[in-house]
């Protein structure tokens, strides 16, 4: 079974970047937060790839409690340019947690 991974990403470029890196993957892309939600709320995948300036102004960081509620036991990797060390810290510690994070530009190479 080829594992699932929801992406909520609104850059054209990641996205572009995401589907070369993890194209043995069943990706599925979302641009917002709240799409995001609702896309958990139907499916789990195993996978969770979460940016953190989002369309609308959403913010990864802000969802991610709501995201950690629906699917607490996925693994969830924060991805963003924008977080200083205090919000790297928060986004890692706390039980509503990532498990990672990984700075943009993302490096290939990490997302083996």
């Amino acid at each position: 079974m080829i594992a699932r991974i929801l992406v909520i990403e609104d850059d054209e470029r990641q996205v572009a970047l995401y589907r070369q890196a993890l194209a043995p993957y069943d990706l599925e892309f979302v641009a917002s937060a709240s799409e995001g939600v609702e896309t958990l709320r139907r499916e789990l995948p195993d996978l969770i790839l979460l940016d953190h300036v989002l369309k609308g102004g959403e913010l990864g960081l802000e969802a991610l409690p709501k995201i950690r509620e629906i699917a607490a036991h996925v693994p969830l990797i924060i991805v963003s340019g924008t977080l200083d060390i205090g919000q790297q810290l928060e986004a890692l510690q706390g039980p509503k947690r990532a498990h990672y994070l990984l700075e943009k530009p993302v490096d290939l190479d990490q997302l083996d």
